[in-house]
């Protein structure tokens, strides 16, 4: 009986395919109405020109003969432009573009009101201001028409509701016109079916569109119909030829379910030339189960090819078989739905060499259906980071792409926008500036890819309308520099997290912060910490010994360190760096200006340290140091001069110093010689 039915339809199945069908129509409730759109299916073995093809939403569109047309603002009448529909394809019109590329993140193929400009518009007739499709009740029809005639040709149709909106439905019967045409002349219509007979689907639920199972129009009559080819279109039952589905726009098979689910990828960007995991996670649509999935990479990615570095888990996956045929990977017997998810797991994936987006083909079928593009295959961007230290060079409104870590999250400096820094392995940082809040993606220790454009504010460096990508969390920071004090407070480091040591020499509190000014001997450095951190900084005085780190920022031409954690400021540690002396080997000339660098490491970190010149007599010159030691390598100078500031004679001398650990009382001593010259004349 299976074979006899077959048979027995076969020549309506056949007949059915000699014209153009509507194969989907979502028409979502109002929250949703920018996603709207209609899907035409061409189901014949030939190309079919769409030049004089429109699309309509009224039932009186047959009147553009006359150039009459509904003046409601939802109703539209647009006809296609010169193009091809070829056999097997599937177009999806957009109401709005914009709004659904939006919402399925791609675009339509053709959209009514030219919202999108990365859509081609249709050709508008007639459009309303707000053109839509009434998610209670409505109609399409795809229509024929030469420009000439009086009367349009139907080629397919589809309305939904219930019969007490049948007055918003199509009904042509006894109508009669005259077009354009050089005669005078009527032409009449033939019998429709009454609006009150036809079988017109139900409203799909929230969410679902109206989907096309098969293609008979069943129970359609076949002639003496107003269609292109002599059928009958008001005359289908579309409560049994349409089912409603998951959206799946732009995409059509046979067998409903072809074609259906999601994937997503855990990672969605990837530096060119890494290697790297792919992991996709798959999820069938409600109504379907999906019996096979097939995953094509993209040609420019290369990978072992091998099933063995295709992992599969999930119990929408338990059963599945995998086999590979180069870049395409088949998954059968799977039994994926809308609650049985699965996740494929792709190793050692070479990503392409060029930057771009890279999309991941995803086919899908039913059990005895035909695997079917998805209508949004996943897809990944492959890009070419730029230095930061380089990205500062850049002129201002440069496009630039970097990847760093976090140093100042935000919320820390402002608390209405984000202001906040990132720094990579070049040392250097830049300001994230992002006006509309704080970005929650930059947190302290993100590391992050910035796409984004080159600004500059008040001779600060920064980027902005920027994209964010999260690589990782819990980052340290790259390339830390301790600098001198006279360094911070320069603008040599804009932007760059460092470290600076040395004392307090006073601390101010004003302006919704307090200053703390720290010195190591080579000049003063502000180190500013915004009440917005929340910091205590109830233990510092004057005197105190302390490490700051933070960020280099311009203040009035200055620069000053920004600190915005409470572990970024306090009394250093000893870093294991044993006690030594040195000394430059090489005679300097105090008269010509010249001084002679000295750097010691007391090796404790509980010290006092004497540092001192002796002539070769053993006479005291000068004291450079006679006080508490710091646990960390220190600078010195000598200018050549004694304790009176007077010149020395020329000759060598004895650089000594002593070091007493307080905690053991271990006496260490270390000397270096020292040669006073002149220039000969």
């Amino acid at each position: 009986m299976k074979h006899a039915f077959v048979l027995l339809f076969l020549p309506l199945m056949l007949m059915a395919q000699d014209h153009l069908l509507i194969t989907e129509v979502l028409a979502p409730p109002d929250a949703d109405a920018g996603k709207a759109f209609v899907e035409i299916y061409n189901p014949t073995r030939q190309s079919v020109d769409l030049s004089d093809y429109y699309l309509a939403n009224y039932n009186s569109y047959y009147e553009l003969v006359n150039a009459v047309y509904s003046q409601n603002t939802i109703h539209f009448l647009s006809r296609f432009p010169s193009m091809q529909i070829a056999a097997g394809q599937a177009l999806a019109v957009a109401l709005r573009g914009s709004e659904f590329r939006a919402g399925f993140g791609q675009a339509a193929d053709l959209e009514i009101n030219s919202s999108d400009a990365g859509t081609t518009d249709m050709i508008a007739v007639q459009v309303g201001s707000n053109p839509s499709l009434e998610n209670a009740h409505g109609m399409v029809v795809l229509f024929k028409w030469d420009g000439q005639s009086d009367l349009v040709q139907d080629v397919d149709y589809l309305p939904w509701g219930v019969v007490i909106f049948k007055s918003y439905w199509m009904d042509k019967t006894g109508v009669s016109i005259d077009g354009p045409d050089a005669n005078s002349d009527n032409s009449s219509y033939l019998a429709d079916v009454a609006v009150n007979q036809q079988k017109a689907t139900t409203t799909p639920s929230d969410g679902q569109s109206l989907q096309r199972d098969g293609l008979a129009e069943t129970a359609e009559i076949q002639t003496g119909g107003n269609g292109i080819t002599g059928h009958n279109e008001a005359s289908e039952d579309w409560t049994q030829s349409f089912i409603s589905g998951a959206p799946t726009p732009g995409v059509y098979s046979e067998n409903p379910g072809d074609g259906t689910g999601t994937v997503q990828l855990s990672s969605k960007s990837f530096q060119n030339g890494v290697t790297a995991d792919l992991s996709l996670e798959l999820t069938g649509s409600a109504g379907f189960t999906l019996a096979s999935v097939q995953i094509t990479l993209p040609e420019e990615v290369s990978w072992s090819q091998s099933s063995g570095d295709v992992t599969l888990s999930g119990d929408g996956l338990q059963n599945a078989t995998i086999s590979v045929d180069g870049n395409s990977i088949l998954l059968e017997q799977t039994d994926l739905t809308d609650t049985k998810t699965g996740t494929v797991s792709l190793s050692g994936i070479t990503m392409p060499s060029t930057k771009g987006t890279y999309v991941i083909g995803i086919r899908t079928a039913v059990s005895e259906g035909v695997l079917t593009p998805i209508p949004e295959s996943p897809s990944f961007s492959v890009y070419e980071t730029m230095s930061i230290e380089e990205a500062r060079k850049q002129p201002v409104g440069t496009e630039v792409t970097i990847q760093g870590v976090v140093t100042i999250g935000a919320g820390i400096l402002r608390t209405g926008f984000t202001d906040a820094y990132i720094q990579d392995a070049s040392g250097y940082g830049l300001n994230i500036y992002y006006p509309s809040g704080l970005d929650p993606l930059v947190v302290r220790g993100n590391q992050l890819l910035l796409k984004g454009n080159i600004d500059e504010y008040q001779g600060k460096i920064e980027i902005t309308n920027y994209t964010a990508t999260l690589l990782d969390t819990g980052q340290t920071v790259p390339g830390v520099r301790t600098i001198k004090t006279a360094e911070a407070s320069s603008l040599t480091y804009d932007g760059s997290f460092v470290r600076v040591i040395g004392f307090i020499t006073n601390i101010s509190y004003a302006g919704g912060g307090t200053t703390v000014y720290l010195d190591d001997g080579t000049g003063e450095a502000a180190i500013r910490i915004w009440d917005t951190a929340g910091l205590d900084l109830s233990g510092l005085a004057k005197k105190d010994f302390i490490s700051a780190y933070g960020v280099i920022s311009g203040y009035r031409g200055t620069g000053q360190l920004l600190v915005g954690y409470q572990s970024d400021i306090g009394t250093p540690e000893y870093d294991g760096t044993p006690a030594y002396l040195k000394v430059e080997p090489h005679p300097f000339v105090p008269d010509r200006g010249e001084s002679i660098n000295i750097q010691i490491s007391a090796g404790a970190q509980n010290t006092h340290i004497t540092l001192r010149i002796f002539d070769m007599g053993g006479r005291l010159v000068t004291t450079l140091k006679d006080g508490n030691g710091l646990p960390l390598p220190l600078d010195f100078t000598w200018n050549g001069r004694d304790e009176l500031n007077e010149y020395v004679p020329l000759g060598t001398y004895i650089c000594h110093l002593e070091i007493i650990d307080k905690d053991t009382g271990k006496r260490t001593l270390k000397i270096a010689p020292i040669v006073i010259g002149t220039v000969l004349k």
